[in-house]
């Protein structure tokens, strides 16, 4: 079996892609964090079923609530230091949040250069495919997928499972899937305690 594909995160391309996706997404009152991190997830998953590439190069943690971006925490700190955005606890104009979750503003305009017109046309997609999608709904859809099924909490969800839909797994996709989710985790496992 090939190892499951590894990349490096750019985080100015995350800083960017939400920046970019909060843009976009102003009268979503959903648009929040547990939002962006399955939009973020989507539309690195598109990018590498068509380039072979993620556009931001993120690994995503199986958690309890769906695919969570590694460094989240830190990445978030920096653009709330860094005046990028903003986030409220419930939407300005409809005094509603994300049920209890924070929801995200943009503060500035995107950096030129940093994602391409290619980037921006995949997460301009997600945005749109799920714009009606408040975070439970989005959540269920994602556990429905074999990324996150074959998967266990603390995980890294291999990006070869992205795009195979389910219900129903076959009793192969699944064992293929475990294979590839175990491989991940005994090589981040070998990364991090050489």
């Amino acid at each position: 079996m090939e190892t499951p594909a590894q990349f490096t995160q750019n985080p100015a391309k995350v800083i960017e892609a939400v920046i970019y996706m909060a843009e976009r997404s102003k009268a979503d009152s959903y648009f929040g964090e547990r939002k962006v991190y399955k939009l973020l997830y989507y539309a690195d998953c598109a990018a590498y079923r068509q380039r072979g590439a993620p556009i931001t190069g993120t690994m995503y943690v199986h958690y309890p609530h769906g695919p969570f971006p590694e460094n989240w925490p830190a990445l978030k700190k920096e653009m709330l230091a860094a005046g990028d955005i903003q986030i409220l606890s419930s939407h300005p104009r409809e005094g509603r949040n994300d049920h209890g979750r924070n929801l995200i503003f943009s503060q500035r305009s995107m950096h030129e250069g940093v994602l391409t017109a290619a980037d921006c046309a995949i997460l301009a997609e997600q945005v749109k495919r799920f714009a009606s999608f408040n975070f439970a709904g989005i959540e269920e859809y994602v556990q429905e997928e074999a990324g996150w099924l074959t998967t266990d909490d603390g995980d890294t969800i291999p990006y070869e499972t992205s795009g195979i839909s389910v219900p129903p797994l076959s009793f192969n996709e699944i064992t293929t899937g475990r294979k590839i989710a175990d491989e991940s985790a005994k090589r981040r496992a070998t990364v991090r305690n050489p």
